[in-house]
């Protein structure tokens, strides 16, 4: 078994470490598949704390759809659809491609906005119907679907990008990102489920962990030194301003 490049190691070497922190090498009552577990739903638990705090720093998959017209919903990337795009985890940013420059004529991407639970049928009275066909959508999503409302015209292309799934590790060869270098908190965090299992006292790998993550909190949040983060903007008119979904001028827009 080898650690693999810049920081990252196999499945092996981690759970060859977790006994070590836990002091379980001769353990018989964890077995190597209790730990292979412990190991992957400790990557778990740091991949969801990255992605909840930073997840457009991190990890980010693409997938484009095209609207048919006729539906409002359309199935997320499940790692077989839109050309085998990754399993879909968590949001990151729907954009809808429009047309561009009359000249080049090359395409622009403009973000689209969500709508809340709240707004699904904002548009369905025929007083605002009216002006749906020169309004981009507005998205949300629903369990395993993302849904557009107004409903969106036919060959509306739009790219969603994501947060993918996690893949488990399931071979002692399989290489683990390191993801910034914070390995230490799997191998922490899989070391104290072993404690807990025979119930032995946690404290110092409990008080271990939250030092770690605290640490993952105070440096994780900006990866780029020379500029930091910025807030999002939210006041009307960029992007979707105005009392409408998102379109270039206060709200409409041609369709791309």
């Amino acid at each position: 078994m080898a650690v693999g490049t810049g920081g990252s190691m196999t499945l092996g070497d981690l759970m060859k470490m977790v006994r070590y922190e836990s002091d379980t090498e001769n353990d018989p009552h964890i077995s190597e598949s209790e730990l292979q577990d412990y190991v992957n739903l400790s990557r778990l638990d740091l991949y969801d704390t990255l992605i909840t705090r930073y997840g457009d720093d991190y990890f980010v998959a693409k997938a484009t759809l095209t609207t048919n017209g006729t539906d409002q919903e359309y199935p997320l990337p499940n790692g077989v659809l839109y050309d085998a795009a990754p399993a879909f985890y968590k949001g990151l940013l729907a954009e809808v491609r429009a047309l561009g420059n009359p000249v080049s004529n090359q395409p622009v991407w403009i973000s689209l906005l969500k709508f809340n639970l709240r707004e699904k049928n904002r548009f369905n009275l025929m007083n605002q119907a009216l002006v749906t066909g020169y309004m981009w959508p507005r998205y949300r999503i629903f369990g395993p679907n993302i849904m557009f409302q107004p409903l969106p015209n036919s060959g509306m292309t739009i790219r969603l990008w994501y947060a993918p799934k996690l893949v488990p590790l399931g071979d002692y060869a399989a290489v683990a990102e390191d993801w910034g270098g914070w390995l230490e908190y799997v191998i922490v965090d899989a070391a104290l489920k072993c404690i807990q299992k025979q119930e032995r006292d946690p404290t110092v790998l409990a008080a271990r962990k939250g030092v770690i993550l605290a640490r993952i909190e105070a440096a994780a949040q900006n990866r780029d030194l020379g500029e930091p983060n910025t807030v999002t903007e939210t006041q009307p008119g960029e992007m979707g301003g105005g009392p409408y979904s998102g379109g270039p001028f206060g709200g409409f827009g041609p369709w791309g």
